[in-house]
């Protein structure tokens, strides 16, 4: 049975190496989002334009960006605890 939680704990190794590089252009994109974000509040804020179509677009683009990104950071996140879970769950099943 312990072979089974360490089996997966090194497929999740593995999966987390494989797609370390899509992590981090999630995190770059969310990052680059977030400033871009920021910077449109910040504009907003101290200019007196407040019906700009680029601003607007900056808030509304940005933002979706980041729902997407974090989104998809937590799914491959979600997928990767429920690959130990299921382990663990065959390892020590409830006794109920």
């Amino acid at each position: 049975m312990a072979k089974d939680v360490n089996a997966a704990l090194r497929a999740l190794e593995k999966l987390l190496e494989l797609f370390r590089f899509e992590r981090m252009v999630y995190m770059l994109a969310t990052v680059g989002a977030l400033i871009i974000l920021l910077g449109a509040a910040v504009w907003l804020f101290f200019s007196d334009e407040s019906g700009s179509t680029a601003l607007a677009l900056g808030m509304f683009a940005s933002s979706g960006l980041i729902t997407f990104t974090t989104s998809r950071l937590l799914t491959m996140w979600n997928q990767a605890f429920s690959l130990i879970a299921d382990a663990l769950q065959a390892e020590y099943p409830d006794d109920e």
